[in-house]
């Protein structure tokens, strides 16, 4: 019951922020030009990332889908790329395309300003075991944490999204793990919510 709670009030905390930045479409047109302009970065894995299109594969993360919901005077950066875990995030490893990551957070961090909204979604990758990119539970809730309160220091609005559920038709139940929680655990201690 806790855990569909929590993964409630985190789908609730998303749609809140994305209708939000979505209200500037219902507002008109002389009063545009006073909306501020609001620029969203996205840090994740495949799940976030944008993809070309191709009708063999129909592949699109949801950052990609993210940017057909939002008017012109929201800007989204979409920094997440396949295979990408927090461990690879901080720590610049090239996992799985040598060199696409390389200053990647360092980089992303560059181009945040104040009032930037930075939405991090991993779990995915953070599972993968036994690879140099994986981090345990609690390797990946410090690395969360870190990255928030790096985003707060540049005066930027960090949102955690939950790593959706993998698509395993057979499975039942929890196909992430302790990590969905682990980024509970990390909201409430940086004082998101009251769990």
């Amino acid at each position: 019951m806790r855990k569909t709670i929590s993964k409630l009030l985190c789908m609730v905390t998303v749609l809140a922020v994305v209708l939000s930045m979505m209200t500037a479409v219902t507002v008109s047109a002389a009063y545009t030009e006073r909306l501020p302009r609001v620029t969203v970065h996205l840090l994740g894995d495949s799940t976030v990332a944008s993809y070309a299109k191709n009708p063999n594969t129909g592949i699109t993360g949801w950052g990609q889908a993210l940017e057909a919901l939002l008017n012109e005077y929201v800007t989204v950066n979409n920094w997440a790329i396949s295979g990408l875990s927090t461990k690879g995030m901080l720590q610049n490893l090239g996992q799985k395309n040598a060199g696409a990551y390389e200053e990647q957070w360092t980089g992303i961090l560059g181009n945040v300003d104040a009032g930037d909204y930075v939405f991090i979604q991993f779990g995915h990758n953070d599972q993968a075991s036994g690879e140099a990119w994986s981090s345990s539970i609690e390797e990946y809730k410090e690395n969360l944490i870190s990255m928030v309160n790096e985003s707060k220091a540049k005066g930027a609005i960090p949102v955690l999204v939950t790593p959706p559920e993998r698509m395993y038709y057979a499975a039942q139940g929890d196909t992430l793990g302790g990590y969905p929680a682990a980024m509970i655990e990390g909201e409430v201690r940086l004082g998101f919510y009251a769990a």
